[in-house]
């Protein structure tokens, strides 16, 4: 192999795993998840931000609303919700990595199937619970999840 073609191999290969990181970068881990229950607002904001999600207008005190748009029909929603005690993260996703992403994490904890939802018990000091529901929309053809976390 000549090294011109060794050359445009190996600027291929490095091309690619630079836009494997950076996709992966805009997932929420369960340590994500975390984060936010955990952080006053200015600090979570500031966190979505450097993942690349969108804080939305009309965002409040109470509500957060952001954004991230992965492709034409694949998206997350996140709204947070502060309540006195209590916060509340609904991520709502099309983007099937994100949701095996969190699923992942899940699957050491122990679940119980109500009529609409899986509901994981974790009780980890920061996160009580995470509802997962899946939607029997369609959109676009791509199913939405929506996952419900509180602290």
């Amino acid at each position: 192999m000549n090294t011109i073609m060794l050359k445009t191999l190996l600027s291929t290969i490095f091309s690619f795993t630079i836009l494997f990181c950076s996709a992966q970068n805009k997932l929420l881990t369960y340590q994500d998840l975390q984060y936010i229950i955990q952080n006053n607002p200015a600090l979570v904001n500031d966190f979505l931000q450097q993942k690349d999600y969108h804080l939305q207008p009309g965002s409040s005190n109470t509500e957060t609303h952001f954004f991230e748009l992965y492709a034409d029909t694949d998206y997350t929603d996140i709204l947070i919700a502060l309540n006195k005690r209590r916060t509340i993260i609904r991520l709502s996703t099309t983007h099937l990595p994100q949701v095996e992403m969190i699923q992942k994490a899940l699957a050491a904890y122990p679940f119980k199937n109500n009529k609409d939802a899986k509901i994981y018990r974790i009780k980890d000091g920061t996160i009580s619970t995470i509802a997962m529901k899946e939607d029997g929309q369609q959109v676009n053809g791509t199913k939405l999840y929506t996952f419900e976390v509180e602290n």
